[in-house]
């Protein structure tokens, strides 16, 4: 059980640093973060170059290693990020929606602020 593990992490990150591959500067690039929620890829500071870091939720990664047509999708996924970085965009995240979840304690300070300080739209009429 423990080798499969080791299989399917080293098998994830190899898929994703594939799919990171299509960037000119890509070369150098990194995992900088490898945990049970996400494989976050740190790419090297080059001239021109915005887009810094790829997020990547290891439960996607995990279904798009399962997928039968993966290969597709791992074109697909390569023509998205080259558009993400030529947009200027400084993060590009798989799957768009996916948010890097903050630590238990921060969630729940946050979510008590957050109904704290909403402001209503009748508030912002001049």
């Amino acid at each position: 059980m423990r080798e499969t593990t080791a299989e399917n992490t080293q098998e994830a990150r190899e898929l994703v640093l594939t799919i990171v591959r299509v960037l000119p500067h890509s070369a150098g690039a990194r995992v900088a973060q490898d945990d049970a929620e996400v494989i976050a890829i740190e790419l090297p500071d080059r001239k021109g170059e915005r887009l810094r870091r790829a997020l990547f939720s290891r439960a996607a990664v995990g279904e798009l290693l399962a997928d039968a047509s993966r290969e597709v999708k791992v074109e697909y996924l390569q023509r998205e990020i080259s558009q993400a970085a030529r947009s200027r965009r400084h993060e590009y995240r798989y799957p768009r929606h996916f948010e890097v979840l903050a630590p238990v304690a921060e969630r729940s300070t946050m979510r008590s602020s957050d109904k704290q300080g909403r402001v209503s739209a009748s508030a912002w009429a001049v």
